[in-house]
C-alpha cells in the first residue's frame, strides 16, 4: 500500500476533479439570481457557504434557503453577497436561543430580504417540491405573522371535515 504525501493529491481513478477548490467551484457553476439551499446538519456546508460569501462579496446576487441562520451561517448577511433569505429563524442558538443585532433592520430588508416560514411549512415545501408538486398542505401558519406578504403563495382552503 502507498501512501500519498503531504499536499499531493489520490488519484481519482482516471476522474478529472470539477474544480481545485470551493472558491473554484462556486466561481464556475454558480451564476447571478441562482436559488441556493443550504441544509443544516451537523456537518453543515460551511465551506461552500463561506466560499460563495467570499466569491461573491458585496453582490447580492443569490437568493438562499436555510432552515435557520445562525453560527457560521451568519457570513451571508455580513458578506453582503445574498439578496434574498428564505427561512425559519435568524438569531443565536448558543448558549440558548435569542436575537442577533445584525437582523434588527430586517422588516427593511436589510442586510437582505427575507421570508420567513414555520419549520414545518418549510419542510412541507422542499417536499412537495421534491415531488413535483404544485403545492403543499399545512396548517402550521393559521393564525400566525408568518402569512403576512405571502397573499399571492398562500390560499386559504375550507377544511371539507369541519
Amino acid at each position: 500500500m502507498r501512501i500519498a504525501e503531504p499536499g499531493v493529491r489520490a488519484p481519482l481513478s482516471g476522474r478529472v476533479p470539477v474544480a481545485a477548490g470551493p472558491d473554484e467551484l462556486v466561481t464556475t457553476h454558480l451564476r447571478p439570481g441562482t436559488h441556493l439551499h443550504f441544509a443544516l446538519t451537523p456537518s453543515r456546508p460551511n465551506a461552500l457557504m463561506h466560499a460563495v460569501c467570499r466569491t461573491f462579496e458585496g453582490r447580492g446576487e443569490f437568493t438562499v434557503s436555510i432552515p435557520a441562520i445562525y453560527s457560521s451561517a451568519h457570513a451571508l448577511a455580513l458578506s453582503g453577497a445574498v439578496r434574498k433569505v428564505i427561512t425559519c429563524f435568524l438569531g443565536e442558538t448558543d448558549p440558548s436561543p435569542r436575537p442577533c443585532g445584525l437582523y434588527r433592520d430586517l422588516r427593511q430588508g436589510h442586510p437582505f430580504e427575507a421570508e420567513l416560514w414555520s419549520l414545518l411549512s418549510f419542510q412541507q415545501r422542499l417536499m412537495a417540491g421534491a415531488q413535483g408538486l404544485p403545492y403543499a398542505v399545512t396548517r402550521s401558519l393559521a393564525g400566525t405573522d408568518l402569512v403576512e406578504g405571502k397573499e399571492g403563495d398562500l390560499w386559504a382552503v375550507p377544511d371539507p371535515g369541519a
